[in-house]
C-alpha cells in the first residue's frame, strides 16, 4: 500500500514535553494526537469543514517518526520472536536499546523474512545515534554519513524567573531538541494531501509542540514525490503507526485481545481554548506506536476513536464550554505471524 511521506524540515528547535513535571526532559517525535490536536486549531481557525465533523478528519495521519537523509526512519514493531531463537550474551540490551529502523529493515521485518537479530550479524546494519537507530548498511553507504555523528541532540536551556513581588529569582531548565542538517521528522500520511498540507503550513508558522512562544517547534512541510510501500492492513495481525485509542466496537471485538501486543502511555498536558485560560485536560491511556493489535474479530480496518478530554469540576463555572478533542485514529500495516499473511 502507497503511503504519502510528508517532511517536517525543522527551522529550529523542537520541545515535546513527556510526562511529568520536569520541563528539561523531552522527546525527538511528536505523537499522532498532538499533531491531530494542532491540524484541529487550525481547522477551526480556517472554518474547515473538518471542524463540523471533529471526529471525521479528511485525512489519516502516522506519528512524526526522524529521517536521515534519504533513509526514513519507522518504530521497532512488536512482533514475536521466531522459533528456536536464542539471543546471545549481552544481545537484550543492544535489543532494547534500539527505538528505530530504517524503512528496509522494518519491511523485512513485517514480512516476517528477518528479525532484528538479523541485523546485529557483521556489516548487516549500522547502529546509529548510540545504537537506538538501526539503518541497513547499503542505506547507510548511499546516505555517506558518519556513524559517529548525532543525528539529533537534546539540550538543556537555563532559565530564571523573577517573582514580581518579592524579586526572589527561581533558575529552571527546559529541553529542546536539534536535529542535525540533513535530519528531521516526518509523517506518514493518507487522504486528502491538499487540505492536510495546507493545515501542516500554518501548523509550521506557528509552531508545533511546547515553548512556541520562545520560537520553538517551526517547520516547513514537504510532501515527498516518492511514496512509501508497505504492505496493506488486511492481515489478522497489524502494526500502529499512530498513537491509538480503541473505540467501544473494536474493544469488543478482540482488538486487543491475543495475539495482540502493545504498551500503554498516559496521555496528559494542557489544553488551549480562545474563551478560558489554559488548563489541565483530562488524562487517557492510549496505545502506543509499533504495537500489534488484533484484526481477526473485524470485517473492516481498525478505525479508533476521538474523544472529548474537557476537564470537569464541581464548580460549573469553571472549565470550558465547548468540547476538547483528542484523537486516537489508526494509521495501520500489515504484518506476518509466522505462516500468517
Amino acid at each position: 500500500m502507497e503511503f504519502n511521506l510528508i517532511r517536517l524540515q525543522p527551522q529550529g528547535a523542537f520541545h515535546f514535553g513527556m510526562q511529568g513535571i520536569d520541563m528539561e526532559i523531552v522527546s525527538e517525535t511528536c505523537p499522532s494526537d498532538t499533531l491531530y490536536a494542532a491540524l484541529f486549531w487550525q481547522a477551526l481557525q480556517q472554518s474547515h469543514r473538518w471542524a463540523d465533523a471533529p471526529s471525521n478528519p479528511p485525512f489519516t495521519i502516522s506519528s512524526c517518526f526522524p529521517y536521515v537523509d534519504g533513509i526514513q526512519l519507522l518504530p521497532v514493531p512488536m512482533l514475536p520472536p521466531k522459533i528456536n531463537e536464542k539471543p546471545n550474551a549481552g544481545e537484550r540490551k543492544k535489543f532494547k536499546k534500539v527505538r528505530f529502523v530504517s524503512s528496509e529493515i522494518f519491511i523485512n521485518l513485517l514480512a516476517g523474512t528477518h528479525s532484528l537479530r538479523n541485523y546485529f550479524e557483521p556489516e548487516a546494519s549500522v547502529a546509529l545515534q548510540h545504537g537506538s537507530v538501526l539503518v541497513s548498511t547499503a542505506e547507510f553507504k548511499a546516505s555517506q554519513r558518519d556513524a559517529e555523528k548525532p543525528l539529533w541532540k537534546i539540550d538543556s536551556i537555563p532559565h530564571v524567573a523573577v517573582d514580581r513581588w518579592s524579586n526572589a529569582s527561581a533558575y529552571y531548565e527546559t529541553g529542546q531538541v536539534r536535529f542535525a542538517p540533513g535530519c528531521g521528522l516526518a509523517i506518514l500520511a493518507l487522504g486528502d494531501m491538499q487540505q492536510l498540507i495546507q493545515l501542516l503550513v500554518q501548523v509550521g508558522i506557528d509552531g508545533l509542540g511546547g515553548r512556541r512562544s520562545k520560537g520553538v517547534g517551526q517547520f516547513e512541510p514537504v510532501l515527498q514525490t516518492e511514496t512509501l510501500n508497505l504492505p496493506a492492513a488486511t492481515s489478522d495481525s497489524v502494526i500502529v503507526l499512530s498513537r491509538y485509542l480503541p473505540s467501544a466496537a473494536e474493544l469488543a471485538a478482540g482488538v486487543l485481545a491475543e495475539p495482540a501486543a502493545y504498551s500503554l502511555e498516559d496521555v496528559t498536558g494542557w489544553m488551549y481554548s480562545p474563551v478560558a485560560k489554559a488548563q489541565r485536560r483530562k488524562a487517557i491511556w492510549m496505545i502506543g506506536v509499533g504495537s500489534r493489535l488484533n484484526r481477526a474479530g473485524l470485517a473492516h480496518s481498525i478505525v479508533g476513536a476521538s474523544v472529548d478530554v474537557a476537564p470537569t469540576y464541581d464548580n460549573h463555572i469553571a472549565g470550558v464550554s465547548h468540547p476538547v478533542w483528542r484523537h486516537g485514529l489508526a494509521l495501520t500495516v500489515g504484518c506476518s505471524l509466522g505462516g500468517e499473511q
